[in-house]
């Protein structure tokens, strides 16, 4: 009984662990992805004034 309680705990601290690192590579990838856009719009306004 014991081990089928702890078990479920371990597979939920397992999924939380699991959800925190999906939710920072998601975070990590906006902030790529926002890097790059600025930096394209920046280049863009850069050729255009050239």
């Amino acid at each position: 009984m014991r081990y089928v309680k702890r078990c479920r705990l371990l597979k939920g601290i397992v999924g939380i662990e699991a959800a925190i690192v999906l939710i920072a590579f998601v975070v990590v990838a906006a902030a790529l992805a926002f890097v790059v856009l600025n930096m394209g719009f920046y280049t863009t306004q850069r050729s255009k004034e050239v």
